[in-house]
């Protein structure tokens, strides 16, 4: 954004040409081609969210000129922008919670196992509310992992979400998923309803955010909890 502003370029042209998926991607060290016309840059081959969505929604238009940039071909669309809801895919920076209104039952960490009475590390919280109730998405990301007909013996039914920097979080226990592994989604989209799946002695959300494949605290990252 700052890079945009100080060349006076609408950031969106930087952010596709150079493969940037968020306002938040970290793009220290990295080398930063910066366009000298206005409009859209979209790649053949999209690497990001972002790139995915503008090249769907443009498939079908004829560009102005297509161009080899660092071994990648963009197609150039002049009179093009970023959509509403594609900049908003953008901009987002900051998760939401996955509920709208719940009672934290367990926290991150060491805990005496509901199922087992085992003492045992819990990679997430669990936030109590009614079967039914909409579990929405914490961050704009891509469905990687969506199980509706086969549960898993401790998650149930689950959904796990890929963001931004090796991010990912999870949503566990659920009654109903309504996506699908490979969709595109946006930051607050309804993607499931709470259940009492797996290993659950009753209805809640089980909610885990994994960072390199890591369990995090998402109390730290939430901001109900800040």
């Amino acid at each position: 954004m700052q890079i945009a502003a100080r060349c006076n370029i609408p950031y969106e042209e930087i952010a596709l040409i150079n493969n940037i998926n968020s306002v938040d991607t970290e793009i220290e060290n990295k080398k930063i081609i910066i366009p000298n016309a206005p409009g859209l840059f979209i790649p053949e081959n999209p690497s990001t969210s972002i790139g995915k969505l503008v090249k769907q929604r443009l498939s079908g238009t004829e560009a102005e000129n297509t161009y080899n940039i660092q071994g990648e071909l963009y197609k150039y669309l002049p009179q093009e922008r970023l959509t509403p809801t594609e900049r908003a895919f953008f901009l987002d920076a900051t998760l939401i919670m996955p509920l709208e209104e719940s009672i934290l039952t367990s926290s991150y960490g060491m805990r005496t196992s509901p199922i087992t009475g085992d003492m045992k590390f819990h990679k997430g919280i669990d936030l109590a509310a009614p079967i039914g109730t909409s579990v929405y998405a914490c961050k704009n990301g891509v469905v990687v992992n969506a199980t509706k007909d086969k549960e898993d013996k401790i998650y149930g039914k689950f959904i796990i979400l890929d963001h931004e920097n090796n991010t990912q979080s999870v949503y566990a226990h659920l009654s109903k998923v309504l996506v699908k592994t490979g969709d595109e989604i946006t930051r607050g989209t309804v993607i499931g309803e709470v259940g009492t799946t797996g290993a659950s002695t009753g209805p809640h959300l089980h909610f885990e955010i994994r960072v390199n494949g890591k369990a995090q605290d998402p109390k730290r990252l939430l901001p109900t909890f800040n």
